[in-house]
């Protein structure tokens, strides 16, 4: 922590910076869709979470596969997105555990 700052206000003030990992989104990229099971184009980095500013990505252990087409629509109207597929964190929570699984990430 810096300045005796919290976790979560270091990491809003950009003072910590997100993880970054390309091979990490190659494997998030290599996963079906999680709306509809397509292959995914790129990996979506989950928004409206409240950290970071104008922008920002979050870390990329926080992003989920996506196809285009519903990448595209979560990016159009992130409430609707969710209300038909599923919150974004509870996909991420899937995919981290999925990493898990699949040995891309150890505990």
């Amino acid at each position: 922590m810096t300045l005796g700052l919290t976790f979560k206000q270091s990491l809003v003030r950009g003072y910590i910076k997100p993880i970054r990992s390309p091979a990490y989104r190659r494997w998030v990229k290599s996963l079906p869709c999680c709306a509809c099971g397509k292959s995914a184009d790129d990996p979506h980095h989950i928004i409206s979470v409240g950290y970071g500013g104008m922008g920002t990505k979050v870390s990329d252990l926080w992003a989920i596969p996506l196809c285009r087409e519903h990448h595209d629509s979560l990016h159009g109207n992130v409430t609707d997105w969710e209300f038909q597929h599923g919150l974004q964190w509870e996909h991420v929570a899937l995919t981290l555990l999925q990493a898990v699984h699949d040995g891309v990430l150890e505990l």
